[in-house]
């Protein structure tokens, strides 16, 4: 039996939660911040290989996640993202079924 791959929403918004608790994320990717750590988009696009970072994270803010984007960048020009709340559950529940 094949396990289904993850969409690449699912694996952004996991890394993007891991930054909550215990992770394995290179501190070269990471921005700490009083209010919460970011992750360079070059994580995903270097480690992950999801290169269309900004499009699955403006389809995760549709489905009502609130995921910032700093103004700071990293040293190659990448903006940081950090997921500040997730959706109602009710809301949560339609949008993993969408």
């Amino acid at each position: 039996m094949t396990v289904p791959r993850k969409s690449q929403q699912q694996r952004i918004l996991e890394v993007l939660q891991s930054l909550r608790t215990q992770h394995d994320i290179p501190e070269d990717y990471i921005r700490r911040h009083e209010t919460g750590d970011g992750i360079s988009s070059r994580y995903f696009k270097q480690v992950m290989l999801i290169s269309e970072v900004n499009g699955r994270i403006s389809e995760l803010r549709g489905k009502g996640y609130v995921i910032e984007t700093s103004e700071a960048e990293d040293r190659y020009g990448f903006k940081y993202h950090r997921l500040v709340r997730m959706p109602p559950p009710k809301q949560l529940s339609l949008a993993m079924t969408a």
